[in-house]
């Protein structure tokens, strides 16, 4: 039951029979099934927010509680002047990644109001891809 508004990618292959009814009934399901994952993944999201806020209570700090880890379990001199400087570099670039996010846009109001046609933004794939360029070279 095909009608002319639905073009078939490929023939259908022998001992089938095509058949575009029934997306309805199909897409009923779907929606129940994004609806219970959606629900799942806020929960797991409200979990994981209240053991970072609530238990860890160093939300946003994983970069510095890495680094103080192998300070801790290699206690060479020579490491501990380039963990400094590794500490250094991350503090700068994560401060300089949360300027530039707030100050992405000129004027600042431009980054959330649409109807601002004056003023001009960043290239914010590129400041991504820096970003996650800047964290790859971490590891």
């Amino acid at each position: 039951m095909v009608d002319g508004s639905i073009i078939p990618v490929a023939p259908v292959p022998l001992g089938f029979v095509s058949s575009f009814g029934g997306r309805a009934e199909r897409s009923k399901s779907l929606t129940v099934v994004h609806v219970i994952f959606l629900v799942l993944a806020t929960l797991a999201l409200c979990l994981w927010l209240f053991t970072r806020i609530y238990i860890v209570r160093l939300f946003g700090l994983d970069d510095f509680s890495i680094l103080l880890f192998y300070r801790r379990i290699i206690p060479i001199e020579n490491l501990r002047l380039r963990w400094w400087a590794i500490l250094a570099v991350t503090v700068g670039y994560n401060i300089g990644g949360i300027f530039a996010s707030i100050f992405s846009c000129m004027p600042i109001a431009k980054t959330w109001d649409v109807n601002i046609t004056a003023g001009y933004c960043i290239n914010k794939g590129v400041f991504y891809i820096a970003g996650g360029v800047l964290n790859g070279a971490q590891i």
